[in-house]
């Protein structure tokens, strides 16, 4: 698949949990952005089993525009399930992720396309300056130092929802638990060429952070696992097919 040409086309991945109020204003944001660009391009949005009303919501974006398709997850997954779903159902040349919450700029999408077109395996968005509280930036700092020492690799901001693939990367990508928090260093381990580009961040519009002390307490754990898996030369455990779904 050669995605250095320019009729490359796209797949957005949006993971949603309890964002109803975002949807609406995301998709017009997106497609604005994707019509500009001139590519063929579908739109994913993967509702990881809210409790909100956004199951309802997408289904009315969903019916009114064919480039639009919404996946429901049976079980909440806390993002895992929703990326791998949206990774293999993903009909794109490049998958883009992007979180839902309107915190990341569609406007960037280009950027990141363009990195891919340009060899890059994949391309992490570093949000800077980052609109989020002093302790949520505080600790990925931190957690962004560990990682970047122990598994030899900078990155700046490696759990940015914000990323672009080629997508025969993302879909050999296996995701147990948290381990989509280290994808960058996980693909530069692997020898992939893996990039990471300042982007516009916006501060959050509707509602509140879904991630609480206990998702920040788990990420320490889940890196010593990755630690101990690259260093002892394990393999990841397998995840992929282990979340069911369907279509909404």
């Amino acid at each position: 698949m050669n995605t250095k040409s320019s009729d490359a086309s796209i797949s957005i991945v949006v993971p949603i949990f309890n964002e109803k109020e975002s949807i609406p204003v995301l998709c017009d944001q997106i497609k604005s952005v994707l019509e500009v660009l001139k590519k063929h391009y579908e739109i994913l949005l993967i509702d990881d089993c809210s409790t909100d009303g956004t199951e309802e919501v997408i289904s009315d974006v969903a019916k009114n525009d064919q480039n639009i398709r919404g996946i429901r997850l049976l079980k909440n997954s806390r993002k895992a399930g929703a990326l791998e779903v949206g990774f293999r159902e993903a009909k794109g040349d490049i998958i883009v992720t992007i979180d839902a919450d309107l915190q990341d700029d569609p406007a960037e999408i280009p950027r990141l396309v363009e990195e891919i077109e340009n060899g890059a395996d994949m391309v992490s968005g570093w949000k800077k300056p980052r609109r989020d509280s002093i302790l949520k930036r505080t600790f990925s700092e931190i957690m962004n130092l560990f990682a970047s020492v122990l598994l030899m690799h900078r990155f700046h901001d490696m759990n940015s929802g914000f990323k672009a693939y080629r997508a025969e990367i993302a879909k050999e990508l296996s995701l147990p638990s948290g381990m989509y928090r280290f994808i960058p260093h996980m693909l530069a381990v692997q020898g992939h060429d893996v990039r990471e580009i300042v982007v516009n961040h916006r501060p959050r519009k509707f509602g509140k952070t879904k991630f609480g002390l206990f998702h920040r307490l788990k990420g320490p754990v889940d890196l010593i696992r990755l630690v101990f898996i690259t260093k002892c030369g394990k393999t990841m455990p397998e995840s992929k097919n282990s979340y069911k779904s369907r279509d909404i």
